[in-house]
Formats: structure tokens, C-alpha cells, sequence
């Protein structure tokens, strides 16, 4: 969710729905949607229900520049909400214990709803060595839009964006809004892809394959306290985190009911 000064391009991988899995599984997306190919008769060997998930608690050492607020966090065994007022670096996030494999194979699958595009909600994984071990963020709202990004770092230490947002990456298939989504983060041949609802949305052809923390986050888009110059474009100048000018202050809400782990 950190945004470079520099941008070259990004990358996020999203891998599909698991509606109707097992029988008996936990609460589905509003509407079941086909599996993603590479998962049709391999089932999910891990999941983390809502209760699973707010154990988490709030990130400590991600690169999101989100102050630790657990009273934005609210939950049962259903449902996990995180949410914003909208007020100046107003943000919380629930990030896993210890980094997951990245390696090819393994898929990431969650079922997330997002009340809006004007705040800063998201689903995404980092390595320990940021940005070196790379970013990924597969559901990433600002701008009044929802991008795809993959941030890593070259051989120079320049840090590097591949993303949907400046064009360096180009969509399969339409892009979501608010609401109730199956997103999937999935690593295979080297690449990352990410999918929406069981289609593909953007494939990156970049992997470093070092183990990621996992991250579902909401926040203001003016969480770290930068004047928001008027510029609805994707490439906000620096200074800008993501808001165009009217959404500032805009409060809003992010909810996931479970995380399934496939490798």
C-alpha cells in the first residue's frame, strides 16, 4: 500500500472464487462464481474464518504508514469490519503473525466487501525486506477507482511500480466496485495474477518469491497528513496519497468473512 515517489510499474495477481468448494463451507460472495482453472479439484488445505483473522490484530511493521488502531476493528467469527471516519491519518489494518510462501503454487483467496473508492481500502501482501521482497496489492481503492499494483525494488535499490493505475499493466476483464468480492492473489510459473470473482483481472509477469505478510487495511486518503492537490488523474503528484479533493474526510468501511490458503 505504499506509495513510491518514482513510479515504473505494478504488479498484483488476483486468482479466483472458491464458491461451493466443500460442502458446508463458510459464508460465500453474495453470488457464486466459477473457480479459476488452476484450482478446479484442489482443495483449499488452510482457511482463516473472521474470529481467525481478527486474532491478527494491527500490523506493526508493514510499509503502509498506518498507526496501529484497534478500535477501528470490530468482529466475530461471521465477519471482520475495519473502517475510517475519513479523519486525517485515520487508518487501521489486521496483518497476518509471520510472512506466507510466494512460491508457485500457492493462492491466496479472500472474500472482501468495500463500501467505497474514495478511501484507502485493501487487500495485500509485502516481503520482510521492503520494497527489495516486493508488494503486491491485489484490491487497492483511492481515486475514486480500484487499482493493481506490484512494487519491488531494481538492482540500484530504485524502487520500481508496475500497475494498473499508470498503465503498465493492462486489465483482462472489468474492473470491480463497491461491494461483495472473491479476490485472489495466486503465484505460478514466476508470475503473480490476481483475480476478481473468478476471471482473471491482471496477470505481472515479476516474482522475487520471498515470503509475504498478508494485510486487509482501510484508511483516509489523506492518512498521512500530505495536502491533497486537486488532481483526479491516476498519478497523483507526490505529496498525495489518493484522495481527489471530494473525498477527503469521506468515511468508509471494509469487511472480510475468510482468507483460504491453497498451495
Amino acid at each position: 500500500m505504499r506509495r513510491f515517489r518514482y513510479v515504473a510499474g505494478t504488479a498484483v495477481l488476483l486468482a479466483g472464487s472458491l464458491s461451493a468448494l466443500l460442502a458446508g463451507a463458510p459464508a460465500q460472495a453474495a453470488n457464486p462464481v466459477p473457480l479459476p482453472p488452476q484450482l478446479v479439484n484442489h482443495p483449499f488445505n488452510s482457511e482463516k474464518d473472521a474470529s481467525q483473522l481478527l486474532a491478527w490484530g494491527p500490523g506493526s511493521n508493514d510499509p503502509g504508514n498506518c498507526p496501529p488502531n484497534p478500535g477501528e476493528i470490530q468482529g466475530d467469527s461471521a465477519n471482520i469490519t475495519l473502517f475510517t471516519t475519513g479523519a486525517s491519518n485515520d487508518c487501521t489494518d489486521l496483518q497476518s503473525p509471520h510472512a506466507y510462501p510466494t512460491t508457485d503454487g500457492y493462492v491466496y483467496e479472500a472474500d472482501i466487501y468495500f463500501s467505497s473508492a474514495k478511501n484507502w481500502g485493501g487487500f495485500w501482501m509485502y516481503g520482510n525486506d521492503w520494497p527489495a521482497d516486493g508488494e503486491i496489492d491485489a484490491l487497492e481503492t483511492n481515486l475514486e477507482t480500484n487499482y493493481v499494483s506490484y512494487h519491488f525494488a531494481d538492482s540500484s535499490g530504485q524502487g520500481v511500480e508496475y500497475s494498473t493505475a499508470n498503465g503498465s499493466l493492462t486489465a483482462d476483464s472489468p474492473n470491480i466496485t463497491p461491494g461483495w468480492h472473491v479476490v485472489d492473489i495466486s503465484f505460478g510459473n514466476g508470475d503473480i495474477s490476481v483475480w476478481y470473482d473468478g476471471k482473471q483481472y491482471v496477470n505481472v509477469p515479476k516474482n522475487i518469491a520471498a515470503p509475504m505478510w498478508i494485510v486487509f487495511s482501510e484508511g483516509s486518503c489523506d492518512q498521512s497528513g500530505h495536502y491533497q492537490q486537486p488532481n483526479p488523474a491516476p498519478n497523483p503528484p507526490a505529496g498525495d496519497t489518493c484522495a481527489t479533493p471530494n473525498d477527503i474526510g469521506t468515511a468508509g468501511h471494509v469487511e472480510v468473512k475468510w482468507l483460504r490458503i491453497f498451495t
